[in-house]
């Protein structure tokens, strides 16, 4: 991948983390999920939120740190930009 699309790439994760990311202790929970996409107009319940966390980050986890939620947004980002 070009680099300066990675980078590009890399920084809108970083600037849709921290949209996430409402206390900026650099965790997003469910509840932080949940209040973002019903400020976006999308529905989801907090159980479908942690289903999110734990899809991303292994079933035990209760949030997301940038690293995982990079890991989660990237395919689809990539599906835009190549879809």
């Amino acid at each position: 991948m070009d680099p300066e699309l990675l980078r590009g790439m890399r920084d809108e994760i970083r600037t849709l983390f921290d949209s996430f990311d409402a206390d900026g202790d650099g965790q997003i929970t469910a509840d932080e999920i949940y209040r973002t996409l019903q400020s976006f107009g999308i529905k989801k319940t907090i159980d479908q939120c942690s289903e999110m966390i734990r899809g991303a980050a292994g079933p035990q986890a209760t949030s997301l740190d940038r690293v995982s939620f990079g890991d989660m947004m990237l395919p689809f980002m990539q599906d835009e930009l190549y879809g």
